[in-house]
């Protein structure tokens, strides 16, 4: 803790039963839950929106729980995806999803159940007392303040409360020499082609004879290729690299793939996609030949979505640096 500041001279900005720190899916999902036992629940969160890396980051789809038939792990996901689904936001699993509608979605959720937020409110550290936070420290447009409650519920992805109160904690793999997940950047496009993106990817199956991560049925789309094994695109990549059209971080891992809102997104950690991200790529995947940069991921961490098969492009710019 900081002890060149009185933080207790400090201003209480708010206080509540239950103070959900950091408004990402987990953090939601924690707060709806929270509140439908009665509780009052206060999320703060750093941006100005629910979701995370979901909404702000443009990570879709939710990823594997790895057990056996894939359950969606909390009554919370059935009702957003109940809510998302009219409104054509997510596949029949709630696996796939848009995450313009999930930010509103979630946000809806909390608030039906009389969850409060406090946004673009960073947290700074944590007050402690005999062993129990009692207060966060917090700063945002009204300068630096309190938050007060009964319980803490840590939900920031990099345990930050729990660091600041002076918990154990152990970052990145201890097996890999403590190294992290690569971060990426995500980003909507549009204006793919799905028919000659689709058309390629049967191509390549045939030609390689593998069809590991390539696939297209029902004018749907997923294609990925990653650094190590034999993916369909592994070559047509290396050619690439060796052509000097892409680098060699470029074929770390790039995913793309349909969404419900009949959009093609795809995923990536390269250095040459932060800049531009459909340009390397025109010439080498067909269905990217008309390509528009639509909308790039607000957070550096998991960033950057794109949006194809719209007839005019439409563009969103963040009002946040990606870094």
């Amino acid at each position: 803790m900081n002890t060149k500041i009185d933080y207790g001279a400090l201003p209480v900005f708010d206080e509540a039963d239950i103070v959900v720190c950091g408004g990402g899916t987990a953090g939601a999902y924690a707060a709806r839950a929270a509140a439908d036992m009665g509780a009052d629940v206060l999320i703060v969160e750093q941006s100005g929106a629910l979701g995370g890396s979901q909404t702000n980051g443009l990570v879709t789809p939710v990823m594997y729980t790895h057990i056996k038939g894939n359950p969606q792990c909390s009554y919370v996901s059935r009702i957003v995806r109940d809510k998302l689904s009219p409104h054509g936001g997510c596949r029949d699993d709630g696996m796939n999803f848009d995450p313009l509608l999930m930010e509103m979605i979630l946000e809806d959720v909390c608030e039906e159940s009389g969850v409060r937020f406090l946004y673009h409110t960073f947290i700074s550290d944590a007050l402690v007392s005999d062993g129990k936070i009692t207060s966060l420290v917090v700063a945002n447009k009204s300068g630096l303040g309190l938050i007060r409650g009964r319980v803490f519920v840590d939900c920031t992805g990099d345990a930050d409360v729990c660091v600041f109160a002076g918990a154990e904690t152990m970052k990145g793999d201890p097996e890999h020499s403590g190294m992290n997940q690569a971060v990426s950047l995500r980003y909507v496009v549009s204006g793919v082609d799905f028919d000659a993106f689709g058309e390629q990817i049967k191509e390549e199956v045939e030609r390689t004879g593998t069809d590991k991560v390539a696939k297209y049925y029902d004018g749907k789309l997923y294609l990925a290729v990653a650094r190590e094994g034999n993916w369909t695109f592994s070559e047509l990549f290396d050619r690439a690299i060796s052509a000097g059209d892409l680098i060699e971080n470029d074929k770390f891992y790039w995913q793309g793939f349909t969404s419900p809102a009949g959009r093609v997104r795809s995923l990536s950690t390269i250095r040459s996609f932060s800049t531009v991200p459909t340009g390397p790529i025109r010439g080498i995947l067909p269905g990217y030949s008309s390509t528009e940069s639509a909308r790039y991921s607000d957070r550096s961490a998991f960033t950057g979505n794109i949006s194809g098969g719209l007839k005019t492009p439409t563009f969103r710019t963040s009002p946040r640096s990606s870094g």
